[in-house]
């Protein structure tokens, strides 16, 4: 039908089912089964070779919200021991060269829409993924996924210029992707020093 599908996939049979309909990209991919969470390799491998993206979908209780201070569904110590394979889960999957990208879980728990900053810190910081992995995963990569890949994924002649400017060196200093100084739309300023254009 020409339409990009996305499936919200926390247990591997989610995903492999998932995988086997075809949909673009896998939301959370959280690999969680019946005894654990844990990598389920020759699935990993097919997501690989097929290209199907996965969109972490994080919520800020997994990076920002102290244990102690969620308010959710799972008890302290169900989460205590899924916080572990998760973040290595995560690892596993940037190195297995799939298109991971990485999201927010915007809407629910918590998360609010100025903090996907603090989530590439956490990624880049607290479970080493390489700052140029991480950079690509929040902007090259999630252009492709819905299919803007063409128009804004990169400053290229004939190519939408939306970025930012920030204050440092993401690729050296992540947390420079927090300090916003200027946003461009098409190439015009529209926010910066504080204000908004219109």
């Amino acid at each position: 039908m020409g339409k990009h599908a996305a499936a919200h996939v926390h247990p591997t049979t989610a995903i492999r089912l998932a995988l086997e309909a075809g949909v673009d990209c896998l939301e959370h991919c959280t690999w969680l089964w019946p005894g654990g969470l844990d990598i389920d390799e020759p699935l990993m491998e097919e997501i690989v070779k097929r290209g199907t993206y996965i969109s972490l979908g994080l919520p800020s209780t997994w990076y920002r919200v102290p244990l102690g201070d969620i308010q959710d569904i799972m008890d302290k110590r169900g989460r205590e021991a899924l916080l572990g394979p998760r973040y290595e889960s995560i690892r596993r999957m940037f190195e297995s060269g799939a298109r991971v990208l990485s999201s927010s879980d915007a809407g629910s728990t918590a998360p609010r829409i100025d903090e996907l900053g603090l989530l590439l810190e956490f990624l880049a910081n607290q479970l080493e993924v390489p700052a140029h992995a991480v950079i690509t995963s929040a902007t090259i990569l999630g252009a492709e996924a819905i299919g803007l890949g063409g128009e804004k994924e990169s400053l290229e002649a004939g190519k939408k210029a939306d970025f930012i400017l920030v204050d440092g060196d993401p690729t050296t200093d992540i947390t420079a992707l927090q300090r916003v100084d200027t946003a461009m739309k098409d190439g015009v300023a529209v926010a910066g020093g504080g204000n908004v254009f219109l």
